[in-house]
């Protein structure tokens, strides 16, 4: 009998590897299919990716690699990664037309994912990657750490959940090692959970930000 318990759980261990694997192909080739569709639509330099991305981002994704148990490596979080550093061509591209929903995405949003499926989009106009390219962030700077948190809350959108609350408690998660560790100032933690609240009474809507989209441009 032990044997045969022990051969079902190693065959449903099997089972589960080899789902997650199959899940994670075809989350690459969507983010692949997506960041060639961006390439060959949108003008040279719009967007970063692959290879490409900036040390400070390859740096952040390493240490969420690091204290998730996600079954995901540096290289394959990396790909499903995309910093577009045009907002406007990119929103023309996928056809946000609405001005003030336009200004919130470029303002409010430091990443994005969008109906909740991979990749991660980050907004290279935002005020904490902007901080990242004009300090050149190393691996010791808060910023890095920061968009770390970001990363991983956007994960949890890519992987299909739409509660914000849900995704929100993984950054804190995140964040709160970080604070531990001196690497993140407890005022961002404190922003994050203030937020938390918020979301949890009902002040704010339990949902990632919706892009209405028309069908894209062709540029």
């Amino acid at each position: 009998m032990t044997r045969v318990l022990a051969s079902c759980v190693a065959c449903s261990l099997a089972l589960c590897s080899k789902g997650s694997f199959e899940v994670r192909q075809v989350n690459n080739e969507h983010s692949g299919k997506i960041i060639k569709e961006l390439a060959a639509r949108l003008p040279k330099g719009s967007i970063q990716f692959g290879a490409g991305l900036p040390a400070s981002i390859k740096c952040a994704v390493k240490e969420l690699v690091r204290l998730t148990p996600e079954k995901q490596t540096v290289e394959e979080l990396s790909y499903q990664l995309i910093v577009v550093l045009d907002m406007n061509r990119y929103l023309d591209y996928k056809g946000v037309r609405d001005r003030r929903q336009r200004d919130l995405i470029k303002r409010l949003k430091t990443a994005f994912t969008l109906d909740q499926q991979w990749p991660i989009y980050i907004n290279g106009e935002s005020d904490l990657y902007s901080a990242i390219t004009a300090r050149q962030s190393s691996v010791e700077d808060p910023v890095v750490y920061k968009l770390a948190g970001v990363i991983a809350h956007e994960r949890v959108h890519a992987q299909g959940e739409s509660s914000e609350v849900k995704a929100i408690e993984e950054e804190i998660r995140i964040l709160e090692i970080f604070v531990v560790q001196s690497l993140v100032e407890l005022e961002w933690l404190t922003t994050r959970k203030a937020k938390l609240a918020q979301l949890v009474k009902g002040q704010l809507p339990d949902e990632p930000l919706r892009v209405n989209k028309s069908k894209p441009s062709r540029l």
